[in-house]
This record gives structure tokens, sequence and C-alpha cells, in this order.
């Protein structure tokens, strides 16, 4: 059990429900307490079956984070102090209105887009036919949680653009060359 989790008999954040039907029921945003950040990892260690959030305190408050996870995952993660709340969100407009979270650039060399999907039984053939572009090399019947569409330097901003107009997909990430 993760140290942060000790006192989740004693704390539970508030959580937001959408208001009225919601499009996309297990998408949620998490807004961390100052200080807390979601480690480079990612939001959950799914590795090996776990669910800890590996949420920690650096002493600087990072970028808020939203991602795909079932109602189970939602009230386990509340109970983590570096936790402030949990808010559902669904609606097209709203996930069309956000920013685009970028991963932090790594120094590999090349640097590629990597685009992450609310839900991994969508197909990038689905997305691609949503967006109305083609990628080379990639498989159009491949249900799976990511894909890379290319380089940073082959992709347009409008192109990146369009691809986050999709409401299935959550993130579009900068990588270095070792995702690739």
């Amino acid at each position: 059990m993760s140290d942060q989790s000790i006192h989740a008999q004693q704390y539970t954040a508030p959580y937001e429900a959408w208001p009225g039907v919601c499009a996309a029921p297990n998408c949620y945003y998490l807004t961390l307490h100052q200080g807390h950040q979601v480690s480079l990892s990612g939001w959950l260690d799914n590795d090996g079956g776990l669910d800890e959030p590996r949420i920690k305190f650096m002493g600087k408050t990072g970028p808020q984070y939203a991602t795909a996870i079932t109602p189970e995952q939602r009230e386990h993660i509340r109970h983590f102090v570096g936790v402030a709340k949990v808010t559902q969100f669904g609606d097209e407009k709203w996930l069309r209105g956000r920013l685009v979270q970028w991963f932090p650039e790594r120094k590999y060399g090349g640097r590629a887009y990597m685009v992450l999907f609310a839900d991994n039984t969508y197909t990038v053939g689905e997305h691609l036919a949503r967006i109305g572009h083609t990628f080379p090399g990639i498989d159009k019947d491949s249900r799976t949680r990511l894909y890379i569409p290319g380089r940073v330097d082959e992709l347009s901003e409008a192109v990146v653009q369009d691809i986050f107009s999709d409401p299935n997909v959550l993130e579009i990430w900068e990588t270095g060359s070792r995702w690739l």
C-alpha cells in the first residue's frame, strides 16, 4: 500500500459529477493540492494489476490531469492526500475546448506525438474517419489506448488540432524517440 493512502479513512477529496447526461461517463479531471504532481510515469500504475495513483509531493504544483478510470478507481483515488478534487467531464464542447496537455519534452533525438484515447475499444480507423486524416503505417483496425501519428516536425498545428477535436481523444503527448 502506498504511503499516500495510509490516511484513507481520514481524508476524502470532493467529487463533482457532470450535470445531466454524460457523453463519456468514465472521464475525470483531477485537481491536486498545492505542491503535488502526477509523476512522469502517468496517472495510475497499472503494471501487475495495481491501481495506486502515482501522485507525489514534489514541492511545486504540476499540470492538472484528465483520464478515463472506473468508478471504483475514482473512489479509491479520492482518499489520496494529494488529491484536492475529482471532477467528471463528458461534454464534447468541454472536451474540445480544453488545452492540449503536453508530455514533458525528452532529449532522445526525434520527438513525436502520441495520442491517447478515452476508450480502448475505439479503433484508430474510427478516429481517422472522424478527423478526416490518414497517416502512413497506422493499423486502422487496431483497438488501442494510444497511437503515434507521426513526428513533431511532420505534423502541422492544424493537424494536431484536428486530432484533438475528436472527443474520444483524452491527450496528445509530445514524446521522445524512445517511444517510437
